[in-house]
């Protein structure tokens, strides 16, 4: 399955859904990132929204793809994309049942079997720069010197197959064409399609789930910060349930754009878009593969040009320093210390001047030696200084500026 783009050549995997009653390919989903939820999410979407859209992007193709609609059961195999909670809770939303074929019986499945091996013979071995499972094809055959074929006009070839060959063909012993089949079988039993909100509901539900804890600054799904008015004004006229101390919300984020999330408000029984707030990346249009690959790249950047023998010796350098000034608290009395948070204010001991905490100190001293060898007004007596000299009492209730 070679497809190539310039001078690499890449395999592709392919997620097909056909339809049991008129062997109709529904839906498929074609891409480099190999079998995930994702894939079969895509799919699922392509199966049972309407084509329309599509089919104006490939204006040349000639015949309808009228496949669309709700799917009541999804027979799947054993692959690791198919076991996920994600897809659990996707077709617990729309109901639709997921049935599992047997482990090691690919006859139970021949339909989708039978649909691949049509797909290789008719239609990829026609293409140049095609490759081969077995050795033995391979002998003297070099695919990346004819694979030429660029990915997009691989999907445009792919979406003329499937609609104009595939669907419209009869199969070999001539008893079934599926097209002909979807089009009986729709008079019988219309399909229940997604339009309108429901539509909209319907891709939501089927984006991947995460669960936050609603915060004041809103949600944080991968160090993005989510937040919106609405979600703060919820934060705020309604309190967590019983036993809880917060919000715990179900979020859910398109895996191709992280610029916003979903998150529904179980009070409200509705979603909400909430867009990003961080500015740490340029997130609109960027997807959640596109985001952890930018953060790597960031994260290794930062790793690279950090000094972490100057940081070590920094941070040596401040133990030290915290030790001194805490053996120089402990060995003053207490009583030397009285007011020298109102005298340091009334100095100005602050991060633009000199002044120091050792400067308000022996001013402190100094005040008192000078105010007790004073005798004007009779105050001789030092003892008479005391109510004067409590300068914790005296500016403790002015206003600061």
């Amino acid at each position: 399955r070679i497809i190539t783009d310039g001078s690499d050549f890449f395999r592709a995997s392919i997620t097909v859904l056909v339809d049991t009653f008129s062997k109709c390919i529904v839906g498929f989903y074609l891409s480099f990132r190999g079998p995930s939820y994702n894939s079969v999410r895509c799919a699922v979407l392509n199966a049972c929204l309407d084509k329309k859209d599509l089919l104006e992007k490939y204006p040349d193709i000639e015949k309808d793809w009228p496949c669309q609609g709700r799917i009541e059961a999804l027979v799947v195999d054993n692959g690791a994309e198919f076991w996920s909670k994600d897809l659990e809770r996707f077709s617990a939303s729309i109901g639709m049942s997921v049935e599992y074929n047997p482990v090691g019986k690919p006859w139970k499945k021949p339909l989708v079997e039978r649909i691949f091996n049509t797909y290789n013979t008719e239609f990829i071995h026609q293409i140049p720069g095609k490759t081969f499972s077995s050795a033995k094809d391979l002998e003297g055959y070099e695919p990346e010197k004819d694979a030429l074929l660029p990915f997009s006009r691989f999907l445009h070839l792919l979406h003329i197959w499937v609609v104009d060959i595939y669907n419209q063909q009869p199969n070999k012993r001539r008893t079934n064409i599926p097209a002909l089949s979807w089009q009986i079988g729709c008079q019988d039993f219309p399909p229940v399609v997604y339009q309108g909100t429901e539509k909209q509901r319907f891709k939501i539900e089927s984006f991947p789930t995460v669960y936050r804890d609603l915060r004041p600054i809103g949600i944080e799904v991968d160090h993005i910060n989510y937040s919106s008015e609405m979600l703060v004004e919820f934060r705020k006229n309604h309190p967590p349930p019983p036993g809880q101390k917060k919000h715990k919300l179900c979020v859910k984020r398109d895996p191709s754009d992280v610029s916003f999330v979903y998150v529904f408000l179980p009070e409200l029984e509705k979603y909400i878009k909430v867009n990003a707030t961080s500015q740490e990346f340029q997130l609109e249009g960027v997807s959640i593969f596109q985001y952890q690959v930018m953060r790597r790249l960031l994260n290794n950047h930062i790793e690279i040009n950090t000094d972490h023998e100057g940081l070590a010796l920094a941070n040596m350098k401040l133990s030290e320093r915290m030790d001194d000034i805490k053996e120089n608290a402990l060995a003053k009395k207490k009583s030397s210390l009285k007011g020298m948070k109102s005298v340091a204010a009334f100095i100005g001991v602050d991060s633009d001047g000199d002044a120091t905490f050792e400067s308000v100190h022996r001013d402190l001293k100094s005040r008192d030696n000078s105010m007790c060898d004073s005798s004007e007004g009779g105050l001789t007596d030092s003892k008479n200084f005391e109510h004067v000299d409590d300068w914790h009492n005296i500016a403790d209730d002015v206003e600061p500026y």
